[in-house]
């Protein structure tokens, strides 16, 4: 790999990781246009970036549950808000069981079976069209005080979903709020709070592949750092302007982006 591979690749997944448009998807639109081959451990690393400015910048917000739940655990005398920041706190947690069981069931055949080029392509274009549609149709009525189990159970299901490449993350649990009826903002940022667990278990994750392959880490090592860089800082102000744009413009335009790159990808399969 060369330094210009590492700076465009490490800016298109800072970018894309939180935007609700599959960074696996442009990832692989970006290897197939300029006719790359990057090794998996990159991929890793740059995500393993991207994954860190979410915790950074969700810090103060984590910090604030684990209060709660320190003083829950040691029988403290809890206010309104703690008992809110309690409950947000156990439904983080609930969430994620749906991605822990998929993974476990599906890990090994993803690479098999799903990370192919017309999978994600699909998957690109399904989820736009479903934005476009629950966008339109949605009530925005519903704030994060309004998350309930059965909601959190939903929205942890469709979270699980996004180890199918193509699919995103944010773009299955921001389609599925907005079908419930939540505030384009609210759901937005519940769907970083629920994707905690799962952004610190695949953070984990990938640490120990790389481990897996530490002459390739040795070798790179200065790229890597700067792929690491890119992809931090690229997606710490990724999230700010996603939470910034949601909060008077229609999610609509990444239903409608999301179809185009995945006719786009379609087309140079061929």
């Amino acid at each position: 790999m060369n330094l210009f591979q590492v700076i465009i690749l490490s800016l298109v997944e800072g970018f894309t990781e939180f935007l609700p448009i599959s960074s696996t998807g442009h990832l692989l639109l970006v290897q197939q246009i300029f006719k790359w081959e990057v090794p998996f451990s990159f991929d890793l690393f740059i995500q393993l970036g991207a994954y860190s400015a979410a915790l950074i910048y969700f810090f103060p917000r984590i910090k604030t549950i684990y209060k709660s739940l320190l003083k829950l655990s040691q029988k403290k005398k809890l206010k309104s808000t703690d008992k809110d920041n309690i409950r947000l706190g156990e439904f983080i947690i609930y969430s994620s069981i749906p991605t822990i069981v998929l993974f476990f069931l599906l890990n090994d055949k993803i690479e098999t079976y799903l990370h192919k080029t017309l999978v994600i392509s699909i998957n690109l274009i399904v989820v736009g069209i479903l934005m476009i549609l629950v966008e339109r149709f949605s009530k925005h009525k519903k704030t994060i005080k309004d998350v309930s189990l059965k909601d959190t159970l939903i929205l942890g299901t469709l979270q699980s979903l996004a180890i199918i490449p193509g699919i995103s993350r944010s773009g299955s649990i921001i389609t599925g709020g907005l079908a419930l009826n939540y505030k384009r903002q609210d759901i937005t940022e519940l769907s970083f709070l629920l994707g905690i667990p799962v952004i610190l278990g695949a953070g984990f994750k990938s640490l120990l592949d790389l481990m897996e392959n530490i002459d390739f880490f040795k070798e790179n090592l200065l790229l890597l750092v700067i792929g690491f860089t890119i992809s931090f800082i690229t997606g710490y102000f990724s999230i700010k302007m996603l939470l910034r744009f949601v909060q008077n413009r229609s999610l609509e335009v990444f239903g409608i982006y999301r179809i185009i790159v995945g006719f786009i990808l379609v087309l140079l399969s061929l």
